[in-house]
């Protein structure tokens, strides 16, 4: 969900609040479909809109909200990252110091977190004046399928799927590999 300009509330036959939620969604780059789009979500009705071109960008697979803005996965000019845009679709700030875009994007705790598959990295960011800025790179290894980031009290937990395991970090101890919990090989 993203920041409501216009909510519409009514009475809906079940006594509830029929409230309409604007939402978005990140598609890989085709012919047909390329960046972000938005959709608008009836949670009386449970009807969905049909979705409709946002945000325009490469590598535009994956989308979180901060609770002001949205963050987004990019590529431009053969680098990839992330970029903080506005509700009107403008462009804040970006950080593009991957080589593939992340398949996987968070806010937490007042934190950006991406995973990147194919770099094999997890990058933390915090937002400073509407200006991205990287706090942290956790290098786990090259390919490694890194794939999302999984939050238990003061640990992150990172699906690698390369590796077969998820490693288990500790941010009240800088990051610390903490552990491993392995899996078959293959699955």
């Amino acid at each position: 969900m993203f920041l409501p300009p216009a909510i519409l509330i009514s009475i809906c036959p079940k006594g509830l609040f029929n409230m309409d939620y604007t939402g978005y969604i990140g598609t890989y780059d085709s012919p047909k479909s390329s960046g972000i789009y938005r959709f608008i979500f009836n949670d009386c009705t449970g009807s969905i809109s049909s979705p409709v071109s946002f945000y325009k960008t490469d590598g535009g697979k994956c989308v979180a909200f901060t609770g002001k803005n949205l963050i987004v996965t990019r590529e431009h000019n053969n680098k990839a990252g992330i970029a903080l845009i506005d509700d009107q679709a403008n462009v804040l700030s970006e950080s593009l110091l991957e080589k593939k875009t992340p398949c996987f994007i968070t806010f937490h705790n007042n934190m950006i977190y991406t995973a990147n598959y194919h770099d094999g990295t997890v990058l933390l960011y915090k937002i400073d004046n509407y200006k991205l800025q990287l706090v942290r790179r956790l290098s786990i290894g090259a390919n490694a399928g890194c794939h999302q980031v999984l939050f238990w009290h003061n640990l992150i937990f990172v699906p690698c799927l390369n590796l077969d395991c998820i490693n288990i970090y500790d941010t009240a101890k800088d990051f610390t590999l903490k552990g491993k919990i392995p899996f078959v090989k293959g699955t």
